[in-house]
């Protein structure tokens, strides 16, 4: 159980947490053992094994919130238009999302932990779950949804770690729904942010002076 949590590399991580199911196949922990892949899986960003430990995580707790956001926000992330199951993958992911809220607001707080502290941190989580949902809504098309999602997941984020992908993915809902102010506001704040690396290309620069030139007078 030691190794598993220990090991920094993921390939180690997995053989560990494998070795302990193999031993200890009924142990109350073995929970903490698929977590431990689904966490390594995703560093490896092996979607398939990622996705087969969150489900059966919740196999053992159907209500598991850091496993129902995860999976919740790598389906849409991992679904094409062209996939045969896109529907069900995108409802499946919706219903993650919106189990993780309901449990969110069932979480007692922690003895001994600030009231104020309690709040963010359950804002926090609130605020993946909504970015989930918006990736969804986004997938869908329905680019109303897609900004009242991630305008309330930018609301809700803790002020002590905002998210740059967060905000250039607000800046897009915008920019669909011809927010263009709004919009490049977003990507401003992306970019203050650190921005977002894809490749040698910061996509939320990129797109901050793409839409600058699509609105500038002519």
């Amino acid at each position: 159980y030691q190794r598993f949590w220990a090991a920094s590399d993921a390939g180690e991580k997995i053989k560990n947490a494998e070795e302990f199911l193999k031993v200890y196949p009924q142990s109350e922990l073995k929970i903490y053992a698929f977590q431990a892949e689904m966490q390594a899986y995703q560093a490896k960003n092996d979607f398939a094994r990622m996705r087969d430990c969150g489900e059966r995580i919740l196999e053992i707790d159907p209500n598991d919130i850091p496993t129902l956001i995860t999976l919740a926000t790598a389906l849409p992330e991992r679904t094409q238009d062209t996939d045969l199951d896109k529907d069900q993958k995108r409802a499946a992911a919706e219903s993650y999302a919106k189990r993780a809220l309901e449990q969110i607001d069932k979480l007692p707080k922690p003895v001994g932990l600030d009231a104020a502290q309690w709040a963010e941190r359950l804002n926090d989580t609130r605020s993946q779950a909504h970015y989930a949902l918006a990736l969804v809504a986004l997938q869908r098309k329905s680019y109303p949804q897609t900004l009242d999602e991630m305008t309330l997941a930018a609301k809700l984020e803790s002020p002590s770690q905002p998210d740059p992908i967060l905000y250039w993915r607000l800046g897009l809902a915008n920019e669909l729904n011809k927010k263009y102010d709004e919009a490049l506001k977003a990507y401003e704040r992306s970019v203050s942010l650190g921005g977002v690396k894809i490749g040698d290309k910061d996509q939320a620069v990129h797109d901050r002076d793409r839409l600058k030139r699509l609105v500038a007078p002519k």
